[in-house]
């Protein structure tokens, strides 16, 4: 049963956890951003993370990106972020020049994306285990 939870998610600092993400997370994509999503048992809340690589451009134009992710992350994420789950968005070169209310489109459509996909999965085996 998923949980929105209706405060802002902490951050992720550990290079362990954003590794967890990317090796045993759920990959949702999008045109200016990527979000990956692992389950988590040691943490109650939501957790979220940020990945802006090197060839995004210079320390200036990573820095922007990452600033405007955060902001759209600050927007969105009371509304659809689920308890127990640990979430890294990738940043995309269209997330530097797009509008701003398009890199909230596309974060609203990724955690919408993900809620259904988890919904789905939980009753396919609900399904299987009354079958």
């Amino acid at each position: 049963m998923l949980t929105i939870t209706n405060e802002q998610p902490l951050r992720m600092k550990k290079r362990r956890m954003f590794v967890k993400a990317t090796h045993n997370g759920k990959k949702f994509v999008a045109k200016t951003m990527i979000l990956q999503v692992v389950s988590q048992q040691e943490f109650q809340g939501a957790r979220l993370g940020f990945t802006v690589t090197k060839k995004m451009g210079n320390a200036v134009t990573r820095n922007r990106i990452r600033r405007r992710l955060k902001e759209a992350a600050r927007l969105v994420f009371k509304e659809y972020a689920c308890e127990g789950f640990d979430y890294v968005i990738i940043s995309r070169l269209p997330a530097l020049d797009e509008d701003f209310s398009v890199l909230k489109k596309d974060l609203k459509y990724l955690l919408k994306s993900f809620i259904k996909r988890y919904q789905e999965e939980e009753q396919k085996k609900e399904n299987e285990t009354l079958a």
